[in-house]
């Protein structure tokens, strides 16, 4: 009889140094759909894992798969990758969330390159939280922020971001979704949405919704009021395509200073605060970008930091230093 080799001898030297060094056990898989060998390493460039561990996960240990999550970010490294994913557990996701809600942790950004809502919370300042199963909400006078968490979500690093949630405080945290599992419907000119029925605070919902038609497949920024004059101007220019509805009401959008929200894989932002001039000052505290110049770009993150192909950006948590 043959005998059949432990698939636990069949790890690559880094994991099975980790291994005996006592790994954190995750079960889940990290594949990203991203299957390609980097020729230099022999690392999965998705998920950073050899072929033999790739064809053995199934029957790896707990312990096993633990050691080659922990091995990860190294390897990313080598490949030269300047993003890498987290060995975070859904337990970890949630413990990372709540503690980045509370104030003076640091700053939630959600939208993409170009056009971002800030949320955050400053020392003192009155605050709301609650959890809804996977869903973490906060508000403040100037903001509200919803996240919502599940088995689709992954946590990514910069090459100087954590590697535990317990570390989140040195660096910055990317949180993305598979592509396949967000569907993408971009607007392409400004399009009314009706009353705003998924605002986070209720006395909001019935107020109205304008998408401004930026066009990105995964993420969407609106406006938000009741003001009556605003939205007559805003339905005389619906169908306007983006950013040609700029010179017809943009300058009444920055006078009426209406909610800005933003929508991703993640959740929402709405933010409050007033919007500056032109060539004007972002207020302390939450805030929104929306440079035109920036979206030509056509990028989710700021050059130099890429997601992989299969991932649709969330949010970017970035700790108070």
């Amino acid at each position: 009889m043959t005998a059949v080799p432990d698939p636990v001898e069949r790890l690559a030297p880094d994991a099975a140094a980790a291994l005996a060094a006592g790994a954190t056990p995750r079960g889940d898989s990290p594949c990203i759909s991203i299957c390609t060998l980097d020729d230099v390493s022999g690392y999965c460039r998705g998920c950073a894992r050899t072929m033999d561990e790739i064809t053995e996960w199934r029957t790896l240990s707990p312990a096993a798969r633990g050691a080659v999550w922990q091995v990860m970010p190294a390897r990313f490294s080598a490949m030269g990758q300047t993003t890498r994913q987290l060995a975070w557990d859904g337990q970890s996701l949630a413990r990372f969330v709540a503690d980045s809600l509370a104030p003076g942790a640091g700053t939630w950004l959600l939208g993409c390159y170009g056009a971002v809502a800030e949320f955050l919370v400053s020392p003192g300042e009155p605050l709301t939280r609650r959890v809804e199963g996977d869903r973490f909400v906060a508000a403040t006078p100037r903001a509200r922020l919803s996240l919502t968490l599940g088995p689709r979500i992954r946590a990514y690093s910069f090459a100087d971001g954590a590697t535990t949630p317990g570390q989140a405080a040195g660096g910055r945290v990317i949180l993305a979704k598979l592509r396949a599992r967000v569907r993408a419907q971009p607007a392409t000119a400004l399009t009314p949405l009706g009353p705003d029925t998924a605002a986070i605070v209720p006395g909001d919902r019935d107020q109205r919704l304008y998408d401004l038609g930026l066009g990105r497949p995964h993420m969407r920024y609106a406006v938000r009021t009741g003001d009556d004059d605003l939205i007559a101007r805003l339905e005389a220019a619906a169908g306007t395509p983006w950013p040609d509805w700029m010179g017809e009401v943009g300058d009444a959008i920055v006078a009426a200073g209406p909610a800005r929200v933003i929508e991703t894989p993640l959740g929402r932002a709405e933010i409050l605060t007033p919007i500056p001039p032109p060539n004007g000052r972002s207020p302390d505290g939450p805030h929104t970008h929306l440079l035109p110049a920036f979206l030509a770009e056509n990028r989710d993150l700021p050059p130099g930091h890429d997601l992989p192909d299969a991932c649709a950006l969330g949010g970017i948590f970035y700790p108070a230093r």
